[in-house]
């Protein structure tokens, strides 16, 4: 049985801070940011197991325990959204101002002309015996075409136009080192483990998601490429991108996900939708042969379905990837806007009301989303409840 193999896998996600009115923003985050180093002072960790603090720049940052599933990773993540806001809300109150007045939201990626950018980071823990360069080549493949599911959706002001990942624009290198360099695998190692028998593989050029189900595919696919790795199932894989950083800007202006990229094949060029079906049929093969378990086989049924639906017409998906609902709502949102008031909107309007649906709490555009449609759920209520309290 292959469930041995799957990496334990932790998240972290530094939040965006705004406020209404906006003029006082700068007194909240100070606010926030004063308990949020108490909390560092003391080092301690939450009952469920994760931390919330101040990382660099002040951003709230969450990081869940160490998980064995994707459902677990989608749980633990839910229950953080739900700790950040008690403590906002709790600043709130304490200064006088009503619920909602400090909004925390869900995105790596500022809605300014700047597109200062900050963390979303997925850690993976793997044997040390693991060939880091060979799995590192693998993953700059998989990581960037990923993004045709796993895309979290931005209005780019800057230029006016709709992307799949805010993350994409700001990636430089394909592999980094540092703390502050944008790359899409950070090379640190840095295990929460015996380091003399793991290595942690520390991806860096994700985005946070609002929706379960890409966050659930995110997570539970990545795990089966790097399981598939680790077996050496894809000592020759086919496909493989000639440039990885060039590619995630590609595949985030793509909402059709079949513009062509190149490749290390010849000079051959591939959608990321033909590469992340290639992939898909490469790991039925492999967990079919290896009898997996039930959870690498429900993964597998979500992989696939997803790649169906995008082949026949991305749109279909409004009910599970966020790129697409937000895709839908800013369309609609634009539309409504231009009937209402004779003109067009304007590209601030569209990234101030983008801004909303990764915001999270009761100004929230997509919990509001969820709450009147059937959005696709993977957790219930009561297990983000439980996340909330139980590691």
């Amino acid at each position: 049985m292959v469930e041995r193999l799957l990496p334990l896998v932790g998240t972290e996600i530094e939040y965006g801070i705004t406020d209404f009115p906006p003029q006082k923003r700068e007194r909240h985050t100070q606010s926030i940011d004063l308990e949020l180093k108490v909390g560092n002072q003391q080092k301690q960790f939450l009952g469920n197991g994760a931390r919330f603090y101040r990382d660099i720049g002040a951003h709230p940052e969450y990081c869940t325990p160490e998980c064995l599933t994707a459902r677990d990773i989608v749980a633990w993540e839910k229950a953080g959204d739900e700790i950040a806001l008690e403590v906002v809300g709790r600043r709130a109150r304490e200064e006088g101002l009503k619920d909602g007045s400090i909004v925390l939201i869900r995105s790596n990626c500022d809605y300014t002309q700047a597109r200062n950018s900050f963390g979303y980071h997925e850690n993976y823990l793997v044997p040390r015996g693991v060939d880091f360069d060979k799995l590192a080549k693998i993953l700059l493949t998989h990581l960037p075409t990923r993004e045709i599911y796993t895309g979290s959706g931005w209005w780019n002001l800057r230029e006016g136009i709709f992307e799949l990942s805010p993350r994409a624009g700001s990636i430089t290198q394909d592999k980094t080192s540092g703390h502050t360099a944008k790359g899409i695998i950070n090379t640190r190692d840095e295990p929460l483990a015996c380091f003399t028998d793991w290595r942690r593989i520390h991806i860096v050029g994700g985005s946070p998601n609002m929706s379960e189900y890409p966050t659930y595919l995110k997570i539970g696919i990545t795990q089966l490429v790097i399981n598939m790795a680790i077996a050496g199932a894809l000592d020759y894989p086919p496909c493989l991108l000639l440039k990885p950083f060039t590619a995630i800007k590609q595949v985030s202006r793509d909402t059709s996900c079949k513009k062509t990229l190149d490749t290390e094949d010849n000079g051959a060029r591939r959608s990321p939708l033909y590469i992340q079906q290639l992939l898909c049929w490469q790991a039925y093969r492999f967990f079919q042969r290896e009898r997996s378990d039930e959870n690498s086989q429900e993964i597998l049924k979500a992989w696939g379905f997803v790649l169906d639906r995008l082949a026949e017409d991305p749109r279909s998906l409004d009910h599970h990837l966020d790129w697409v609902i937000e895709r839908g709502v800013l369309e609609t949102y634009a539309q409504e806007h231009e009937r209402r008031k004779g003109r067009a909107i304007t590209s601030h309007d569209l990234a101030s009301f983008d801004m909303m649906y990764h915001a999270i709490g009761p100004r929230s555009v997509f919990s509001s989303i969820q709450r009147r449609t059937r959005i696709a759920r993977v957790v219930t209520d009561e297990e983000i409840k439980y996340a909330i309290e139980n590691p």
